[in-house]
């Protein structure tokens, strides 16, 4: 499309610089050199046309390079290849890699405890891996009567999406 523009504007071009020669030796109408002039115009507005729809289309192609934000892994794809996205709409569920941690349900009466507690374990397939309470969400469940805490592994850590256990001592006596 813009090579066809660009080549329509030279012959435009071409055609004006004659016919502004032949009107000069009064071979011409000066209303066809009008037309000549007029179609010049024509032919350069359809190149800046052109242009920008390339670079319209480049910014569109820019756009469609999806990056995480952190460095993670992708759990899910959400949309195709070539499907139109809005802005903000979720295209891919991913995983922070160097941020895992352990989301737990746990009873009310235990909340204090576990926060409390300073040897907290999540335990898979017979590891321990240490962590460190989080949070403990300010919310309870309604469903279940189980309010969530979020921990972090204190040094190594499974595997995201492992399933386990987490242990704890509770130190007052029942």
């Amino acid at each position: 499309e813009h090579d066809v523009a660009k080549a329509r504007l030279s012959l435009a071009e071409q055609r004006l610089q004659r016919a502004e020669v032949l009107t000069q030796q009064n071979s011409l109408a000066v209303e066809t050199l009008d037309e000549r002039r007029s179609q010049r115009a024509v032919n350069h507005a359809e190149l800046v046309s052109a242009r920008a729809r390339i670079e319209q289309a480049n910014v569109a192609v820019k756009r469609c390079l999806v990056r995480s934000p952190f460095h993670a892994v992708l759990r899910e794809r959400l949309a195709s290849v070539g499907q139109f996205a809005a802005v903000g709409e979720a295209i891919a569920a991913i995983i922070d890699i160097e941020h895992l941690e352990v989301s737990a349900q746990l009873q009310l009466g235990d909340v204090d405890t576990v926060a409390a507690n300073q040897k907290l374990e999540f335990v898979s397939a017979d590891r321990r891996y240490p962590v460190a309470l989080r949070v403990a969400l300010a919310a309870v469940d309604t469903q279940t009567r189980n309010r969530e805490v979020r921990l972090s592994f204190v040094s190594d850590r499974p595997l995201s999406g492992t399933a386990g256990q987490l242990r704890w001592r509770d130190t007052q006596a029942h």
